[in-house]
């Protein structure tokens, strides 16, 4: 658990490292959506696919198919690997004759219009309601309601589902 939180979480920034650098300014927000809405589809997609092949479930064969899994990863970074763009640091230097700014001045511009405090109280408890829906929902859920392994796998597609009518309700919200 603490590899593929480390591992999705590394290549999750740095792929938005990546495209922040080389996406032009005016694209750089429908770039990261972009990135968020297919992190949010593969999610969907693998644990749909997660559940059809536990639906008769057998410990051993939750080995096969984590086996499987951790395979078709390595195999699908190395692929995604090759020939990776390096990073342009020209993109984000900062202009001649402007000093690169110290954190703190840059946290009291984002905080200087007050809603900071309210986003990252809103990121914070949403990333935890993220972070524990596999958490409870998985083994405690599945006992509560007496799903099957295979079923409480479709339950994380459910919350990926979800997650992605929230992000298109919000665009349409803020770009209408």
């Amino acid at each position: 658990f603490l590899l593929v939180g480390a591992g999705l979480h590394l290549t999750q920034t740095a792929g938005l490292a990546l495209a922040t650098d080389l996406a032009p300014a005016d694209v750089r927000p429908r770039v990261v959506a972009l990135l968020y809405v297919m992190l949010l589809l593969g999610m969907g997609l693998s644990s749909v696919l997660f559940g059809a092949l536990l639906a008769d479930f057998r410990q051993v064969k939750l080995i096969q198919v984590i086996q499987a899994a951790a395979l078709l990863t390595m195999v699908l970074n190395m692929v995604a690997l090759w020939k990776q763009e390096a990073r342009n640091p020209a993109a984000t230097r900062a202009r001649a004759g402007e000093g690169r700014p110290r954190f703190v001045d840059s946290w009291r511009t984002f905080t200087r219009g007050g809603r900071a405090a309210r986003l990252l109280v809103t990121v914070g408890l949403g990333t935890a309601a993220f972070s524990m829906q596999d958490v409870l929902l998985e083994p405690y859920g599945g006992q509560i309601m007496g799903l099957s392994v295979g079923q409480t796998s479709s339950l994380t597609a459910l919350m990926a589902g979800g997650a992605l009518a929230a992000f298109v309700l919000a665009s349409r919200w803020l770009y209408h």
